[in-house]
């Protein structure tokens, strides 16, 4: 979470794509930015993917376009 604002991706949030269960980063994760920024995301309408995923079935390559 780097310090980065939650708006950081505002600008490109048509084009996020992710993986992401809230549980796995802790209820507190990283003092709360984790489940505060997941909630920026869904309120962006960002298409994502909620739920319990292993780690071997998460994307292994990542682009930033």
């Amino acid at each position: 979470m780097g310090g980065f604002a939650d708006t950081v991706l505002d600008n490109v949030s048509d084009r996020i794509r992710c993986v992401y269960w809230v549980p796995n980063w802790g209820k507190d994760g990283y003092g709360g930015r984790i489940p505060r920024f997941a909630q920026h995301l869904r309120d962006l309408n960002v298409k994502m993917k909620e739920q319990a995923t292993e780690h071997r079935y998460m994307p292994s390559l990542f682009f930033i376009l």
